[in-house]
């Protein structure tokens, strides 16, 4: 079955300038990629999450449209949506537009860019089948052969095996989208996509029910994020401790700890530790790390402890807590974290 719609369709179908696709007849030529009935799979599955999460009046943004098929299908289920269909290539978007105008439809805009970098709207959902893959992983009903006679920009990306989806989940987020994508990943296994995607958006592998074919989709999910916005992680540690190896010739084992502390954060140091004893038998010290601060203050004859880690940058707090109890012989310490954004309230959390 995948030899005869590699030979009975995708290679003739330049010559007949039509192909189906969804229960629908497409006009194709040599400027565009021949869909494949395997995607025939991801648009089910498009259109099942459009209706699921009640979006019928949505927005929603075709990645490298092609011939218009996806961005048709979806515009002729949902009347009412606004469908972005955008195409580097300003050949496939003519063939795009004509399809659309065949069929009278009036709700999709095209859009000539690279991926999304021209688009402004913030939309509900993105979808596509942007090239991806390698000589070792390809739709069952394709071949080599026939992938040769179709444009090179829509066959394989030439940024990597999932390159393309990389650079597009790139976009999504400098622009700051909160937003969805369901793309095409095919036969493509999660061990190609944890080693190639991002952990700055969430995503997860699709395998679609097929009695013909082995095929997934990949679903990301990308939140809004304040860009250049800065979080407040403070820890204030309070305890009595047994050192009463500190002294006033404790300098350097002082200084020893900031560095440790440091280290165990993971963080770098931006001016160095610092430590000094006052003539009220107190131990203060500091250092400075890139994201803010870390000091203390410890009175020897009252053997009690006061420790602030000021960091806009998160660390494990539970972790550094042990092991200040652990370094400084604790007893009934006391710990609080807050956590504030510029604009929000603290959010306080007792240890």
């Amino acid at each position: 079955m995948n030899d005869m719609r590699e030979n009975d369709i995708a290679v003739p179908a330049y010559e007949q300038r039509s192909t189906q696709f969804m229960n629908t007849e497409f006009y194709v030529d040599p400027r565009v990629y021949v869909p494949n009935a395997e995607t025939e799979l991801m648009m089910a599955f498009v259109l099942e999450h459009i209706e699921k999460n009640d979006l019928g009046q949505g927005t929603f943004v075709d990645v490298g449209t092609g011939c218009g098929c996806n961005a048709i299908t979806v515009a002729k289920r949902f009347p009412g949506s606004r469908i972005i269909a955008t195409d580097i290539s300003p050949e496939a978007l003519e063939v795009a537009r004509y399809n659309a105008e065949r069929y009278g439809i009036t709700n999709i805009t095209f859009v000539q860019t690279d991926l999304v970098a021209g688009v402004n709207e913030v939309p509900d959902l993105l979808f596509g089948n942007l090239p991806w893959g390698d000589d070792d992983h390809l739709l069952q009903t394709n071949t080599k052969e026939g992938l040769a006679l179709m444009p090179d920009i829509a066959v394989f990306a030439p940024d990597g095996i999932v390159g393309a989806y990389v650079r597009l989940a790139e976009q999504i987020l400098q622009k700051n989208w909160t937003t969805t994508l369901i793309a095409e990943t095919g036969m493509l296994g999660i061990d190609i996509l944890e080693e190639n995607l991002s952990n700055a958006y969430t995503w997860k592998r699709v395998q679609l029910d097929s009695q013909l074919f082995d095929y997934s989709v990949t679903v990301f999910k990308f939140e809004e994020t304040k860009k250049g916005q800065l979080v407040h992680h403070h820890l204030i540690y309070q305890a009595t401790v047994n050192r009463p190896d500190l002294n006033v010739e404790s300098g350097e084992t002082l200084i020893r700890f900031l560095k440790d502390i440091v280290e165990e954060i993971g963080v770098k140091i931006l001016i160095a530790p610092q430590v000094a004893f006052s003539h009220q038998k107190a131990w203060t010290g500091i250092v400075g790390i890139i994201t803010s601060h870390i000091s203390f203050h410890y009175w020897t004859v009252e053997s009690y402890l006061q420790l602030d880690v000021y960091s806009c940058k998160p660390y494990d707090v539970e972790h550094i807590v042990a092991y200040l109890n652990k370094y400084w012989k604790a007893s009934g310490s006391k710990s609080i974290f807050l956590e504030r954004e510029v604009d929000r309230d603290f959010m306080i959390k007792y240890i």
